[in-house]
């Protein structure tokens, strides 16, 4: 495991130079702030194809659970990283998840991010499930320091390749990776920290700057599944789109979406009933995204 993720920071192109652990007193991985901004340039490594994106503070607001939390805006990078908030003392990050009546469970926050973990060891979350940390130090090019780093190597879902993000001391967000989706490596260019600019900003609304794809399936969670299990996907347009689960014959057993949406993430849920509301049999199948000119697939398994 500690092979990978050395092998990931290399490829992303910033300079190794030792590892360590943080000797920081202060939670300064993550500087939420109104206005701070992050951007990326992301390199398909079999292509050489780039694109740009980018995560940026847009508000602090007070949710439900009493809880101040930032707003980040991350187009559809990571929708788990939409509502943060950091405790200095706990040396953590909290994500917060709105409620969503077409999710399994209501209002919830989770751990996403610890500094309070030996190098090379590992803690759980309910939504990523274990993420293991490495620590180091690197050397950004438009940076004036070398910063200590915390890189966090999970799964999404089941899928069998990792995904990784690393956080810079006094920076912030500085690489990460979407392997199972895209095999994207996602380089930091510039960020925007307290009104002050490091980096040279590339404007992303420039039509040959355009996200790396528009139209996402994510793999279910969780999978295999015995009761209920959530599908979620994105599309960057308004637009008719159709969800349908088959099995392996070719039939369809249910559709859980035909309708048009607006452009966006979307979460669905499905409890393992063909369309009669019967209890479908243990089994490999399968989910269908379709859009007007393109569609997605993935395999799931029913377990009862």
């Amino acid at each position: 495991m500690k092979k990978m993720t050395l092998l990931i920071i290399i490829s992303f192109g910033h300079i190794l130079l030792g590892s360590e652990n943080s000797s920081s007193s202060n939670f300064d991985f993550l500087p939420l702030q109104v206005g701070n901004e992050w951007q990326f340039i992301g390199i398909n490594p079999m292509s050489n194809d780039t694109s740009y994106t980018s995560f940026k503070v847009l508000t602090d607001t007070l949710m439900p659970n009493n809880k101040s939390y930032f707003e980040v805006e991350n187009f559809y990078i990571f929708p788990e990283l939409r509502y943060l908030r950091v405790d200095s003392i706990e040396e953590k990050v909290y994500s917060y998840f709105p409620y969503d009546d077409s999710l399994a469970y209501p209002d919830s926050e989770d751990v996403i991010f610890e500094l309070n973990v030996p190098a090379s060891g590992f803690y759980y979350t309910s939504w990523w499930g274990p993420i293991y940390i490495h620590s180091g130090m690197c050397k950004i090019s438009f940076w004036p320091d070398s910063t200590s780093y915390y890189e966090y190597l999970f799964r999404i879902t089941t899928s069998l390749d990792y995904c990784t993000i690393t956080l810079g001391e006094n920076i912030g967000f500085i690489e990460f990776t979407f392997m199972p989706l895209e095999t994207i490596v996602y380089k930091l260019i510039a960020v925007r920290l307290n009104g002050q600019v490091y980096g040279n900003f590339v404007n992303i609304s420039d039509p040959k700057s355009e996200l790396i794809e528009d139209f996402i399936l994510y793999q279910n969670y969780p999978n295999p599944f015995n009761s209920n299990t959530v599908i979620k996907f994105y599309h960057s347009k308004t637009e008719y789109l159709d969800l349908s689960i088959y099995n392996v014959q070719g039939q369809c057993i249910i559709t859980l979406l035909k309708e048009e949406f607006p452009a966006g993430q979307k979460i669905i849920s499905w409890d393992g009933k063909d369309a009669n509301g019967k209890e479908i049999s243990s089994g490999i199948y399968y989910y269908v995204l379709r859009q007007r000119n393109n569609l997605k697939c993935k395999r799931l398994l029913y377990i009862k």
